[in-house]
């Protein structure tokens, strides 16, 4: 893509408020990718192509003035044929496969007559002599059912084996076969570990299987302890365990939709993008993220035993920013290495546990939180200063 392209891609966006972030989001790629369509170090795919047009509300030959359109979609599909219209997006490949996108449907012609088309909750396949078969979502889950479900049933017959392997060993091993009279409670249990399981997975405590659980619980402590009579009150905690789940379900959903509101509306965009960068979500080196990376690149090329005193590159060259604060922790990786910062961590870490011995031993209270405060201001800068890296 030549310069002049690239320059027209810049003033569009700049003619449509847009900043390099807001596009990128819209387009759903990262702020690099659109900062090298500017400088005309890449191009941008037929997908991306097919957005910006639809985005400034032109052509893709008024996007691209005429010929260069041409060149770069060459660039990114192999004589394949694409056509953008305001229904939709029509594709063919070169074995004359068609896909029709538009208004929630997707359409596959293949060059059999075969055609399958799939629309919200549904799939219609029809085949070449105009025989169709309707398939819903909710038939396929139930005849097939989740991925969650088959793991739980794995679970629930690896459970089921384990159970009567044990059962058995345990009344034969047991004196007058007493196991086969006490362990008969382990049957009860078979449904337990796989709702743990779902549990987790789903992230919702109502699939755990507390009334099972309890059940069993019971059954074991009275055939053992015989606390039939006192025990019969864990029955009680049954409602109360799913009004806990219900109560933190909620709380989780305020939290949630409270904290999306607070990260969308209330914080600015280099706010969330650090946040953004600190969680992988993006990717910023040469903006946000340089200075992690640059002190990340400056820890690691210490090694083992460092560059020595005053030598490390990273930071004796001001590659690292805020190296005498923030970051003075990779100077001292770059210089001493990892020798040298485990016996500096160490250090302070015999330095923290000596004070808060000596605030242990001190007979006032006064004296005691005062010491765990001296002690708490050390450890936690430590902490801060090493995770900035």
């Amino acid at each position: 893509m030549n310069i002049k392209t690239a320059n027209r891609l810049c003033e569009l966006r700049k003619k449509h408020n847009l900043s390099q972030e807001e596009l990128a989001d819209k387009l759903g790629v990262s702020r690099q990718a659109v900062s090298k369509w500017e400088r005309s170090e890449s191009s941008p795919d037929t997908d991306n192509l097919i957005q910006l047009a639809k985005l400034y509300g032109i052509s893709l030959d008024e996007l691209l003035n005429g010929d260069d359109a041409i060149d770069i979609i060459e660039e990114n599909k192999n004589s394949n044929f694409m056509n953008n219209s305001e229904s939709g997006v029509i594709f063919e490949d070169n074995d004359g496969t068609i896909v029709s996108t538009g208004k929630g449907v997707v359409t596959i012609k293949d060059d059999e007559g075969n055609v399958v088309t799939v629309e919200k909750g549904k799939t219609i396949v029809t085949d070449k002599d105009g025989k169709s078969k309707t398939i819903v979502k909710k038939d396929l889950l139930k005849k097939f059912g989740s991925k969650e479900d088959k793991i739980a049933g794995t679970i629930t017959g690896i459970t089921t084996l384990v159970v009567v392997f044990s059962y058995f060993i345990l009344g034969i091993l047991s004196p007058l076969g007493f196991g086969y009279g006490a362990f008969w409670f382990l049957f009860i249990a078979i449904p337990v570990p796989a709702s743990i399981y779902k549990s987790i997975k789903l992230k919702n405590g109502k699939h755990f299987a507390y009334p099972v659980f309890i059940t069993a619980l019971y059954c074991a402590l009275g055939v053992f302890l015989k606390l039939w009579h006192p025990l019969w009150v864990l029955f009680i905690t049954i409602p109360i365990y799913y009004m806990v789940v219900g109560i933190f379900s909620v709380f989780f959903l305020i939290t949630l939709y409270t904290v999306d509101y607070a990260f969308t509306k209330v914080l600015q965009d280099h706010q969330r993008t650090r946040i953004e960068v600190l969680l992988g979500i993006k990717e910023d080196p040469k903006g946000v993220g340089y200075n992690v990376i640059q002190a990340q690149i400056a820890i690691g090329s210490g090694g083992v035993f460092g560059k020595g005193y005053l030598e490390g590159t990273q930071t004796k060259l001001a590659y690292v920013p805020e190296q005498e604060t923030d970051f003075i922790f990779c100077t001292v990786g770059e210089e001493e290495g990892f020798v040298g910062c485990f016996l500096l961590l160490t250090i302070y870490g015999i330095l923290v546990l000596r004070l808060i011995y000596l605030a242990e031993r001190q007979r006032t209270v006064f004296a005691l939180v005062y010491g765990y405060c001296v002690a708490s201001i050390f450890a936690f800068h430590v902490i801060i200063n090493v995770g900035m890296v």
